[in-house]
């Protein structure tokens, strides 16, 4: 697998990758988009899973507001389409965000994995009250 980690400790992360998992459905779909969420040791939520028939590039977009992040995936970094959002509790704290790869403790054999662009852009968060007029 590669993809975005967002990082507390090796208990507490969250995951968006593209990767070949072989488990049956719903666990797994072969080759596809996850993206799971990991609290005090444990999934939290729903593992999301996304099919893709694309064996090339995978475009992955993770967005954080307040404490749910939903991540996206696109076949051709134009067209999104959301794979899933995680609420994380309020001891999610992360350390590290960026990337990362791995064999799910597989033994897989190695496969490149080639990044090309990553970015992280803060930017402002707007909340909009109901305005009550009174005469």
């Amino acid at each position: 697998m590669a993809g975005l980690l967002v990082y507390q400790d090796d208990d507490n992360f969250l995951m968006l990758s593209r990767a070949y998992c072989g488990i049956s459905p719903p666990t797994c779909v072969g080759n596809g988009i996850y993206f799971d969420l990991e609290e005090q040791g444990t999934s939290v939520g729903d593992d999301f899973t996304m099919s893709t028939t694309v064996l090339g590039e995978a475009h992955l977009l993770l967005v954080r507001r307040g404490n749910v992040y939903t991540g996206y995936f696109s076949e051709d970094g134009e067209e999104w389409a959301i794979v899933g959002e995680h609420m994380v509790g309020p001891g999610f704290t992360p350390t590290k965000i960026g990337l990362a790869t791995g064999d799910g403790n597989q033994g897989a054999s190695e496969i490149p994995a080639d990044f090309d662009f990553f970015s992280l852009v803060e930017e402002p968060y707007r909340a909009f009250l109901p305005m009550v007029l009174k005469d």
